[in-house]
């Protein structure tokens, strides 16, 4: 999540999920909260939160073929 393939297949730092995910929390913080709760705490928290949602979403994405295939497994020897 923080690192991500570019157009050419390299890895790079992933600025758009970073600094839009950053963005985004700071207008909804700024946009929908009242005066007294317009803070960066707010901002960070808000931020932070989005990112694990995000990183949740992305390990499910991975996994779930797996998980939806052989969820009780048996181990055979």
């Amino acid at each position: 999540m923080i690192i991500t393939r570019s157009g050419s297949g390299e890895t790079q730092f992933n600025y758009s999920e970073i600094l839009g995910a950053g963005s985004a929390a700071a207008v909804s913080t700024y946009a929908y909260h009242p005066q007294n709760e317009r803070s960066f705490r707010n901002v960070a928290t808000t931020w932070v939160t989005h990112m694990g949602w995000d990183a949740a979403t992305y390990m499910v994405k991975e996994f779930w073929p797996d998980l939806r295939d052989n969820p009780h497994k048996d181990k055979q020897q």
